[in-house]
């Protein structure tokens, strides 16, 4: 496997300009591809022979030892890219990671004020003034009804 990985890294630089960053990020993706591979069978499959199975089995294995999303993602990202370069180049009929799914990313909760910050952020606006009632109702309103500033 090791010199599909190294043709297609020279395909990344020579090729296609990629930055020494990207380079080393698909190196490191690749390689803990095959060290999966080698762990699992007694000599790793040429990377024609790496089944979508196999990379099911990778992708859990990451999750199992507790990879972020965006990690497993990104990683798979690199998979369908030298999969992808391996039909072009004659080594595989078909791509192998292609069926298989990005990891959801989990939403991070909205952030909420508390009650002390929402009575002192609806009492800054100065209600002596015609702009400050209008900025007061404006932050009733985005207030009461659960809305975005955006949405506003």
């Amino acid at each position: 496997m090791q010199p599909a990985i190294d043709r297609f890294l020279q395909y990344l630089t020579v090729e296609r300009n990629s930055s020494p960053l990207t380079v080393k990020s698909y190196r490191e993706d690749l390689q803990a591809l095959a060290a999966y591979l080698g762990e699992r069978y007694p000599t790793a499959p040429p990377p024609g022979d790496v089944t979508t199975l196999d990379l099911r089995g990778y992708l859990s294995a990451l999750h199992e030892q507790q990879y972020a999303k965006t990690t497993i993602a990104r990683r798979l990202a690199s998979l369908r890219s030298f999969f992808r370069f391996g039909q072009r180049e004659g080594w595989t009929d078909s791509n192998p990671a292609k069926p298989l799914r990005n990891p959801r990313k989990s939403r991070a909760l909205p952030h909420f004020l508390s009650s002390a910050d929402l009575d002192r952020l609806l009492s800054m606006p100065p209600a002596d003034k015609p702009m400050g009632l209008r900025d007061r109702a404006i932050l009733e309103t985005l207030y009461s009804a659960g809305l975005r500033v955006s949405e506003l």
